[in-house]
């Protein structure tokens, strides 16, 4: 079985692989951070999105626990990398613009524009032209 630990949770596959079941520690903000993950891929669920995301297909409150289907490749990583390729960085704007269009209905989701935060980016000096 292959595993995965990260700072907020271990990722466990199935033995033939075509599950991973996220486990979040039991720290002071485990209870916090995984309900909103499961509201988040509970939404994922009910309202698909215009790109490939991986489906929840089940989960245990009480052992934190979310189990998914696995998807082919390597884990993406790190959360926030120290640069990107040219190839990487079009497939980032790519991806805002796909996602530009996808309005899901729940009052808690929060909205985030994606042309104000790569300029916020840009003027910190995170990113090139």
């Amino acid at each position: 079985m292959r595993q995965l630990v990260t700072t907020y949770s271990t990722l466990d596959w199935s033995a033939d692989g075509t599950l991973v079941t996220k486990t979040r520690p039991a720290a002071h903000d485990a209870r916090r951070r995984f309900r909103n993950e499961l509201r988040v891929n509970r939404l994922l669920v009910a309202e698909r999105p215009p790109v490939p995301t991986p489906r929840l297909v089940g989960h245990e409150v009480q052992g934190r626990r979310l189990t998914f289907e696995a998807v082919d490749g390597e884990p993406l990583g790190p959360k926030y990398p120290h640069g990107l390729g040219a190839g990487q960085l079009d497939a980032v704007v790519d991806l805002a613009l796909r996602l530009r269009a996808y309005r899901p209905r729940r009052r808690w989701l929060r909205r985030l524009d994606p042309v104000r935060r790569l300029r916020l980016a840009r003027a910190a000096g995170l990113l090139t032209e």
